[in-house]
């Protein structure tokens, strides 16, 4: 199975940045042709075929590793030696940008804590520079995302403290199991209060303010398996 190991953003953290998704919405002159989710042009195809596609909130995560196909003990095991003993990060989602057809929110933090944290995380050969985001949509023209993420810039949401880095599988919906697993290791039991994922829910065409509008799309489903707490940051 695919498996990835990430922080879950809290509830706080992405029910103010929906918030400000949904007051800071370009106008559709300025974000081209990426559309406005409930519009009435959404389930248009010509309208669908070049907006962004929004990623649920319930799977915003901070990506720390990914690790392709792997077996979730041996991996789990892995993650567990090298977490042991480190300090949970205090993050805040504030501002945004983006890569080549995504749109992200970025990380601020504190100290040195979640620098270490995901190096630890990343497997050995990985050569990429790390970069704390949230992914929040792909897909669209350029303009789009650029105006998406001028939008964003000076959002700054509530801090909290990433005290457990979950490992979740990433399956295509065709593949994703009808009930969440949990590595029953001892001390390891998934929280899925923590998790945030559903093994079932679709992933649709949807602004995250919480309106849905076009045709589902069928993306990537997240199932936590493995939790690491962390120590607490000192305050």
């Amino acid at each position: 199975m695919r498996l990835f190991s990430a922080f879950p953003v809290p509830d706080a953290a992405a029910d103010a940045l929906r918030e400000h998704l949904a007051r800071a919405e370009p106008s559709p002159a300025t974000a081209g042709s990426a559309g406005t989710a409930g519009s009435d042009t959404a389930g248009s195809d010509t309208a669908g075929a070049g907006r962004l596609r929004w990623t649920a909130r319930d799977g915003w995560h901070v990506t720390l590793g990914f690790y392709g196909e792997d077996d979730p003990r041996r991996r789990g095991d892995w993650l567990a030696r090298r977490l042991d003993g480190l300090t949970a990060p205090v993050l805040r989602i504030a501002g945004a940008g983006t890569f080549p057809g995504v749109l992200w929110a970025g990380i601020d933090t504190r100290g040195d804590a979640l620098a270490e944290v995901a190096a630890a995380a990343r497997s050995d050969d990985e050569r990429r520079p790390f970069r704390a985001h949230v992914t929040l949509a792909r897909g669209g023209p350029p303009a789009a995302l650029a105006a998406w993420a001028e939008a964003l810039a000076g959002h700054r949401g509530p801090e909290w403290e990433a005290d457990a880095v979950v490992l979740l599988r990433s399956d295509s919906p065709a593949d994703s199991p009808a009930d969440s697993p949990a590595d029953q290791r001892t001390g390891h039991r998934t929280d899925h209060r923590t998790g945030r994922a559903d093994a079932r829910a679709d992933r649709v065409d949807r602004h995250p303010s919480g309106h849905v509008g076009g045709r589902p799309i069928r993306g990537p489903v997240y199932t936590p398996v493995d939790r690491f707490d962390l120590g607490h940051a000192l305050r």
